[in-house]
Formats: structure tokens, sequence, C-alpha cells
């Protein structure tokens, strides 16, 4: 996971280790809920999230 500020400029990074090996999609809606979960701890408001899985995109 990375943020950026609204410029596009890095401002901080964080990485997760999840086992066992998924599906795509799993781990990419698990990776959406622990970047959800770190933006609450961090308290940002008004955020915008980018994917690369379509799938789950459609699904929310």
């Amino acid at each position: 996971m990375s943020l950026r500020d609204d410029q596009g400029r890095y401002v901080a990074a964080k990485t997760e280790w999840l086992e066992p090996i998924l599906d795509v999609e799993i781990g990419e809606a698990m990776g959406l809920l622990s970047a959800l979960k770190w933006v609450d701890e961090l308290q940002l408001r008004d955020v915008d999230f980018e994917m690369d899985c379509k799938r789950v995109v459609y699904c929310l």
C-alpha cells in the first residue's frame, strides 16, 4: 500500500504478508480491507483508493 498527497507525492507505504496463498480477487479484497483499516488508524479523511482488480472494484 502507498499513500500519496493531493499532488501525487509519496507520503508513506506499508506492506503485509498474507498466508495461505489466495485467489487474486480474495487477496485484493483483503488488501483493500487492510488499507481501509490503515487509513482509519491514521484518521485520514476524503481518501481515494486505486486497485488493479476490476472484479473487486465492480463488487464494491
